[in-house]
Order: C-alpha cells, then structure tokens, then sequence
C-alpha cells in the first residue's frame, strides 16, 4: 500500500473541495478531471479530438468530467469542452496548486497533456 503525499491546505481549502465534488453533474460512478491545456501549442490536444475523445468516454463509461485551467486561453477552451457536455461537466474556477493536488486525490481519473497537472 502506498502512502499519499498531500500538499497542506486549510480548512476552508478543504470546504472548496468539498463543494466542487458536491456539483449535480459530477454525481456520477466515474469523475474523471480533463486537464487539456497546455503553455505549449505544441503539447495541446486540438479541441475537436478531445471532444471527440470525451463522447467515446461517456458513451462506454458513466462518466463525468471536471473541467480544470489554468490560463485565459486553457479557459477558453475548457468553456468549449463544457458547452459540449453541459449534463455531464463541471468548470471550475482556477485554483491554487495545493488544492488542486488534493482535489485529484477525490478523482478517479485524471486526464492531462504534459503540463502542470500532469506533473
């Protein structure tokens, strides 16, 4: 068995995450956190293939999506993917890299390009 390494947050840290896993769509078997964005254009999935990836998922998998950013751009696109999947998404504000970390200890899945949160 492993031990988790957590970054420390506080109480009210905990309360955010708490309350995102509380949103009416992520109420399903399977959360998995979709992480699509990247500094690097290069290291980007294109919009229209995540998308694509996505209803594969949902169409094999009860499935939700949580939704995370962390540019205006990244945000931009991340508005797109939950326009695709407004029963099945949750978007989130950004967050800060601590609370983000301990959200993906409550996540099932953790979909991401190499970046930040792949990391």
């Amino acid at each position: 068995h492993l031990k988790q390494v957590k970054l420390k947050i506080s109480e009210a840290e905990e309360k955010t995450i708490r309350k995102i896993l509380a949103h009416p769509f992520l109420q399903t078997p399977l959360k998995i956190m979709v992480c699509p964005g990247s500094q690097w254009i290069n290291k980007q999935i294109p919009l229209e293939t995540l998308c694509l990836f996505l209803e594969e998922i949902k169409r094999q998998l009860p499935a939700s999506f949580l939704l995370v950013w962390g540019s205006d751009a990244e945000k931009d696109n991340v508005e797109n993917v939950h326009q695709k999947f407004p029963e099945s998404s949750a978007l989130i504000e950004k967050l800060p890299i601590a609370v983000w970390q301990n959200l993906m200890h409550e996540i099932d899945i953790v979909i991401a390009v190499d970046s930040s949160a792949l990391h």
